[in-house]
């Protein structure tokens, strides 16, 4: 009998410890999804009041143009910082990222530590909310542009955004010569 008190002891003591780590585990989760929704928020936040900004140039103006800038390596922090950030809420914010205003043809503030970016007319949003427009000045510095004065990818080291991860990537070499790899499956 006393075997089997130790057992039935033993198994109950798994049992325990089994349910201890469900319970963290659901803990976790509902920790994990708390995040989620609060960045969900967060980006509704961001959007909303992004829009209420355009909407007001577009009164202002009866017209909206947008500046849409590509960051690279040496200015993400930066980067991320005037996308975080509101004008509104914020009014030194270009100070204290330490960006300088350069001039463009349209009505909309372009940085020069941003050295690629493109001045965009707001024609109207689709069903699922994205902007549609028409570009209309592509402004690169020189140090982005090869011996033709084209956009040189691998000068400007562009990062791209992943939003399910919420995680910035870099990638600065060719993989492949586009619309010719594709001949490899004739």
């Amino acid at each position: 009998t006393y075997d089997i008190q130790v057992k039935h002891y033993e198994q109950k003591l798994k049992e325990k410890e089994a349910n201890e780590k469900a319970e963290q585990e659901r803990i976790r989760q509902a920790e994990l999804e708390a995040q989620r929704q609060a960045e969900e928020a967060r980006l509704q936040a961001i959007k909303l009041h992004n829009d209420t900004l355009i909407n007001n140039l577009k009164k202002e103006k009866n017209a909206i143009i947008l500046a849409h800038s590509y960051q690279n390596l040496e200015v993400d922090e930066v980067a991320d910082y005037v996308g975080l950030v509101s004008k509104t809420t914020d009014k030194d914010k270009r100070k204290k990222a330490k960006l300088t205003i350069r001039e463009g043809n349209f009505p909309c503030p372009l940085f020069r530590e941003l050295p690629l970016t493109l001045e965009c007319k707001l024609d109207h949003r689709d069903d699922n909310g994205n902007r549609i427009g028409e570009i209309l000045e592509i402004v690169a510095d020189d140090s982005i542009l090869d011996e033709k004065g084209e956009v040189d990818i691998r000068k400007l080291k562009p990062i791209a955004y992943d939003p399910s991860k919420n995680k910035y990537y870099s990638r600065d070499k060719v993989l492949a010569d586009a619309f010719k790899i594709g001949f490899n499956l004739r």
